[in-house]
């Protein structure tokens, strides 16, 4: 009889917890609510694969959960070991509980860190250590695990050193995989820079043809026929000469995004880039290329001439009026045109368009044409605020998206009463305010009262965003700051509200009420996984934490 009672246990103790005994946290029931509008949810934290989330799987056959994974900062051969086996863990742990997995090996190694002994640095507690060993970990521990369990693998990033090179060809060319969606590929040379020209054989994505829709390539070279690319819709090309847009353009005849980083250096060559393009792709994105008046021409001139969804172009280099006015007085809008725009400014956060100077970020502008109904979308930083929303101001009819640092805020609210058109807002949180606009940020965000609202009828999304500094939004703020965007007056209902690293902290119950009544779809995610690799951010437990 003890026999079976043991028996009896163990068969209900795979059933789902009692709710008198575990009643399930607030956390668990939002996720539960995300579960009924995503096709997915990603655990950032793969710590540990706890019953909750076998259960939450199990419940929802028809959605799918990922798990990142990740070797983290590896310093010496006791770590080596160490991230070897929980990768391993995490890996069988993610696949046994029939989640699709999402590894992250991404070593931030430069070899010039080793000295030329092969030990590491001269204060470390195991002077054997090498950069080979590292090698040796990674094609022995991480590469073999992967190799077990590609069936499962999801989503892909490999960023690894270039010795280890045929042991990624070996596992990515031996093992189906089936599931496989995204696939970014990069080897780290000698100098810490990605090495150019490495050749992918031909049946490298053979067995992930049916499924793969998104390739990053850090200048590796493709041999044709790489027909398993051809079903690749989004493609992200870096470190690859101009020369050779023609060939990589063929290679993806169902492209609709293509995104090339650091082609054409030369002001002669950046007109080359408007005809090298396949007639499919209809969003192009150029990054670090378009420095000069020449190169913005040859960027108009593709406004006009080619047939594409929406371009986008990032400048980091003087700006002037001069070299926004092709595209703030555009006369062929048939497409939506971004343009980002990088202004620098020193320690103390001066500079202006005319004459910027070197630090952060200030400003980025992005313009956006329909059908000839210009709709312009801004996104300010720091130091460009009175200089910067004297001109949203004269466009404020026309913004649909804004994106403003917190410290902006109440420079905002003084120089817009309404923004009719807004419908998305994000907020970023990850400057804190300066001392000398501390107070005034303060009494903005805890601020009740309604004389300097600003009316937005058509707001649908908010986009709270606090990846780099833990920030909290205490009490009942974050009900305050949606409130002075009009968001919950005359019974106004959110669509969707993205927190991206946030954590909420209520007070009382009604609070939290008052905030999910706010919303029709919670949408949680952190698209900033460089953030992750370095252990930034809560734990997925307390990614959205309401208590």
């Amino acid at each position: 009889m003890a026999k079976k009672r043991k028996g009896t246990k163990t068969t209900t103790k795979s059933a789902p917890p009692s709710p008198v005994d575990n009643t399930p946290r607030l956390t668990e029931k939002i996720f539960h609510c995300v579960f009924g509008y995503l096709p997915s949810f990603s655990i950032l934290q793969a710590g540990r694969v706890s019953q909750r989330w076998r259960h939450i799987a199990q419940s929802h056959p028809r959605y799918y959960a990922e798990i990142v994974l990740e070797t983290g900062t590896l310093e010496y051969r006791s770590d080596f070991e160490w991230e070897g086996i929980q990768f391993s863990h995490r890996m069988k742990k993610a696949c046994l509980a029939g989640l699709r997995v999402y590894p992250i090996v991404r070593v931030p190694y430069n070899p010039r860190d080793f000295i030329d002994d092969g030990a590491i640095f001269t204060d470390s507690p195991d002077p054997a250590t090498s950069y080979f060993d590292l090698v040796r970990f990674l094609e022995s521990s991480v590469l073999n695990v992967l190799r077990g369990h590609m069936s499962q693998v999801a989503r892909l990033l490999l960023n690894v050193p270039v010795t280890c090179f045929d042991a990624t060809i070996k596992t990515l060319t031996r093992r189906s995989a089936p599931c496989l969606e995204w696939l970014s590929l990069g080897f780290q040379g000698e100098d810490g820079h990605f090495v150019r020209g490495l050749t992918l054989p031909v049946d490298l994505f053979k067995s992930c043809a049916p499924s793969l829709q998104t390739v990053h390539l850090e200048a590796l070279h493709l041999e044709p026929p790489t027909l398993a690319l051809a079903t690749a819709r989004d493609v992200r090309l870096s470190g690859y000469s101009n020369a050779v847009l023609p060939y990589l353009s063929s290679l993806f005849p169902l492209a609709e995004r293509m995104t090339f980083i650091g082609f054409a250096h030369e002001d002669d060559e950046n007109s080359a880039l408007a005809g090298h393009l396949s007639e499919g792709v209809q969003h192009i994105q150029v990054e670090g290329t378009f420095q000069s008046y020449r190169a913005l021409d040859a960027f108009d001139q593709l406004l006009q001439t080619r047939p594409v969804a929406s371009i986008t172009a990032h400048l980091q280099d003087r700006v002037s009026n001069t070299m926004l006015r092709p595209f703030l007085h555009h006369k062929h809008p048939p497409f939506n045109v971004s343009l980002r725009l990088e202004v620098p400014s020193d320690d103390e956060g001066k500079g202006s368009i005319a004459s910027p100077r070197k630090g952060k970020c200030d400003m980025i502008l992005d313009i956006r044409s329909l059908s000839g109904n210009f709709r312009r979308s801004f996104r300010a930083e720091m130091s460009m605020g009175s200089m910067l929303f004297g001109a949203l101001k004269e466009v404020s009819p026309y913004t649909e998206t804004l994106s403003i640092s917190n410290t902006l805020l109440p420079v905002l609210v003084k120089c817009c009463d309404s923004l009719p058109a807004l419908e998305t807002l994000a907020i970023d949180m990850d400057f804190p305010p300066r001392a000398d606009r501390k107070s005034a940020f303060l009494q903005f965000w805890n601020d009740t009262s309604s004389s300097d609202n600003i009316e937005c009828p058509q707001l649908e999304t908010v986009h709270v965003i606090c990846t780099r500094y833990k920030a909290q939004l205490v009490d009942t703020g974050a009900i305050r700051l949606l409130g002075r965007f009009g968001v919950h007056t005359g019974g106004r209902v959110l669509h969707r509200l993205i927190l991206d690293g946030v954590e909420l902290r209520f007070a009382s119950q009604l609070a939290t009420l008052e905030l999910l009544a706010l919303m029709r779809e919670i949408v949680t995610q952190n698209l900033n996984l460089e953030k992750w690799r370095y252990g930034y951010g809560p734990p997925v437990s307390e990614y959205i934490c309401i208590w």
